[in-house]
């Protein structure tokens, strides 16, 4: 694997690419870690085996791939706004910047808009 990840439904696993570390900040880690324990707080395992369950199922349905999609990019965007709530926005930068791979740190209106959680965007309003 390229990125860290989490692996094993009854028993979850996190693994972080070999040379990841060695690429990356103290901090960087951290946050990835913390992104992939959100994921296994959230269940998200489970959902993504049901999800390959329905795909199996239904193999013939365009549809079922759709939605498959769209619940893999909602339980993302759901783990990111869970883990980002209540960071000032040089940590929300810096975490947007880790998402999207910028060797700089830079990260531009498109990454960190959705993670401000300002009016307006998708994450703003009751949870």
């Amino acid at each position: 694997c390229e990125t860290p990840m989490t692996i094993g439904v009854f028993k979850p696993t996190i693994i972080f690419p070999a040379m990841w570390e060695a690429d990356s900040g103290d901090q960087s880690c951290q946050l990835m870690l913390l992104h992939e324990l959100i994921h296994i707080q959230h269940r998200d395992l489970i959902v993504e085996l049901l999800g390959q369950l329905v795909i199996a199922l239904h193999w013939f349905n365009p549809l079922s791939y759709i939605l498959y999609h769209e619940l893999s990019v909602m339980r993302e965007l759901c783990c990111d706004r869970s883990l980002v709530g209540e960071w000032d926005e040089e940590l929300r930068k810096k975490y947007s910047s880790l998402l999207f791979h910028d060797p700089e740190g830079r990260s531009s209106d498109v990454c960190s808009s959705d993670l401000r959680g300002k009016a307006g965007s998708k994450f703003s309003g009751a949870e």
